[in-house]
């Protein structure tokens, strides 16, 4: 479409752009808009095509089932399996894709996959599973190894859904810490609430606790924190130091019951 090519940091993003989608014979009453399909959606039955916002009259012929299309819904890469096969190969150097990324997904893939380095560096194993939970905390769409290991046929497409998944919501970053009053102050960025169970992830390592006080920039105690809130104090068992992440797990319950 654009002639922009990611792999030199050029993507246009073209999978979240705005499509349209027609039966074989083109016409006005064939056409429906994509974003407001019905709960109950039936495919049509026969060809049809795509034709981008901006881009009338360029139809693309796609295939569907009863879910939908997948034309834009490839699971992500992650070789977290394979870092000693990679370095015994020969690579020297990884890069891990963060263009237009948040910090949040920055931490955490950095995380994992410098816990597996450092142990191939070592010489030692690593459990690729365990570290392969940080990847899954952060949103993703399932997650293939590519044609690293050969084609990967349906294995690369998610067919389940058609949005991405995430099993830890990400609430701030840690900017201060009171030692003698054991409280950080949080530049937050999604709520969360007193008694909710919360999770600060470090570069070398992650502990949960309770949040049993939430204070504002007067010293005022509220029940729950919001996004865009910069002063927000809360208690907090350990100094984590600054830049360390506060997630919640999707599902995680309160003390309250």
């Amino acid at each position: 479409f654009s002639h922009r090519d990611p792999n030199q940091g050029t993507c246009s993003h073209s999978c979240r752009w705005e499509y349209k989608v027609f039966k074989r014979d083109v016409t006005t009453e064939d056409l429906y808009d994509s974003t407001g399909r019905p709960e109950e959606y039936v495919p049509l039955t026969g060809e049809f095509y795509l034709e981008e916002r901006e881009r009338p009259g360029e139809i693309l012929p796609i295939d569907e089932d009863e879910y939908g299309t997948y034309i834009m819904n490839s699971r992500d890469i992650c070789l977290l399996s394979y870092m000693q096969e990679l370095a015994d190969a020969g690579v020297v150097s990884f890069k891990v894709e963060g263009r237009s990324k948040t910090l949040n997904y920055l931490a955490g893939v950095g995380r994992a996959y410098r816990g597996a380095l450092d142990a191939v560096e070592k010489g030692e194993s690593y459990d690729a599973d365990e570290l392969g939970k940080e990847v899954f905390a952060i949103s993703n769409r399932g997650y293939t190894p590519g044609f690293l290991v050969g084609n990967p046929g349906d294995k690369g497409i998610w067919f389940e859904k058609n949005g991405e998944i995430k099993e830890e919501e990400y609430l701030g970053i840690i900017r201060e810490y009171d030692v003698e009053r054991k409280m950080c102050r949080v530049e937050v960025k999604n709520r969360y609430d007193l008694h909710d169970t919360v999770k600060i992830i470090t570069p070398n390592k992650a502990f949960e606790f309770t949040v049993e006080k939430i204070l504002d920039p007067k010293g005022e105690e509220k029940e729950s924190a919001h996004g865009g809130n910069f002063d927000i104090w809360m208690n907090c068992p350990e100094d984590p130091g600054e830049w360390a992440l506060l997630r919640k797990r999707y599902g995680a319950e309160s003390d309250v019951k």
